[in-house]
């Protein structure tokens, strides 16, 4: 190819007019700028290290929270953490009904909730409540100095109470004892510590659990309305030939009675179903383990409800005939209509 031939190639690939360079320009540095950006990384800060000072400034950054109140974290080290208030940052999850608070200094999950979908009903305009689904920390009950994780308390309720202005209280409420605000969070630390310490916070925590125990018992009462409803229906089923026999009788009641006063409940009534024995063959050799019969009770609950159940009696085969001991089964299970509520009414007589 003759060199007047190549120039004009050459000059048609690397000659650009001066607007379409600077664009080439300027999409480098977009491009450098983005690759920059990503390669800054937020260094972690040890809040141990810092002054005190430090730390409140910290604290009281747009984004972060201050937790106050009876609540200790752990530190990395797996050491309780004495001092009370904290920093958290509050984190909404992609589900509007479930979030957490996590420690931006350590990247740990601190609280975790999730909100109740019936919270309007029982909280004022703008507010929402919130169940406690998980909590890495402990809560020290200053007036015994006792200190016990979420997971101890037994058949309590630790509830988060969220406030228009994104501030909250969390409560304990704990069967036969009274509501306890436990935590305050705000955005500094005197709002958090003001909000903690208010009477204000402590009704208003009342207040929700009230509202809530009306639609519980609202709820209990027409759980036992259809419980009434379907025990009234249950029948304890017809007696059999068996139960004209006097020793099994006898060994029905003695066996029931024992059964029913362990566990506190009183046998009110049974009799035996069984027209006759029912053998348990051994598959291999046609000859039998046992033979069976089963009958019915009814046992008066603490509560004062009626149950029904099922139970057996069983004669083992002992060298070629059966034993002369007849032993307690145990108690049917899984049968309908065994483990049913039925109407102490419908006991007969």
């Amino acid at each position: 190819m003759s060199r007047l031939l190549f120039l004009p190639l050459l000059l048609f690939f690397f000659y650009q007019p001066a607007e379409a360079q600077l664009m080439n320009r300027l999409k480098k540095k977009a491009k450098a700028g983005v690759a920059g950006v990503k390669a800054q990384t937020e260094q972690a800060v040890d809040i141990n290290s810092l002054p005190a000072e430090e730390r409140r400034a910290l604290y009281e950054k747009k984004g972060y929270q201050v937790v106050v109140g009876y609540l200790h974290w752990a530190t990395g080290q797996g050491e309780l953490a004495e001092e009370v208030t904290g920093a958290a940052k509050a984190m909404q999850h992609p589900s509007a009904t479930y979030a957490e608070l996590t420690s931006p200094l350590e990247d740990r999950k601190l609280l975790q909730y999730s909100e109740l979908p019936e919270s309007s009903d029982w909280v004022e305009a703008g507010d929402k409540l919130y169940a406690i689904v998980g909590l890495s920390g402990i809560i020290k009950n200053p007036e015994t100095n006792k200190a016990f994780r979420y997971q101890e308390l037994d058949k309590a309720t630790v509830r988060k109470l969220l406030f228009e202005d994104e501030s909250w209280i969390l409560y304990l409420n704990r069967p036969g004892a009274e509501v306890m605000v436990i935590a305050a969070g705000a955005a500094t630390v005197t709002k958090a510590q003001n909000l903690f310490e208010a009477e204000s916070s402590l009704a208003k925590a009342k207040a929700v659990e009230a509202k809530i125990n009306i639609r519980l018992e609202k709820e209990k009462a027409k759980e036992l309305e259809e419980l009434n409803a379907a025990a009234a229906k249950v029948q304890v089923p017809k007696k059999g030939a068996m139960d004209k026999n006097s020793d099994l009788r006898a060994l029905s009641k003695k066996y029931l009675t024992e059964l029913c006063e362990k566990d506190g409940t009183p046998l009110l009534y049974f009799h035996l179903e069984s027209n006759d024995w029912t053998p348990y063959m051994n598959q291999l050799t046609s000859k039998p383990f046992y033979r069976w019969c089963k009958g019915a009770f009814v046992q008066k609950n603490k509560d004062g409800s009626c149950m029904l159940h099922g139970y057996t009696l069983k004669q083992r085969y002992v060298g070629g005939k059966y034993h002369t001991e007849i032993e307690f089964g145990g108690v049917i299970q899984g049968q309908v209509p065994y483990g049913s509520y039925i109407s102490c009414d419908n006991i007969p007589k």
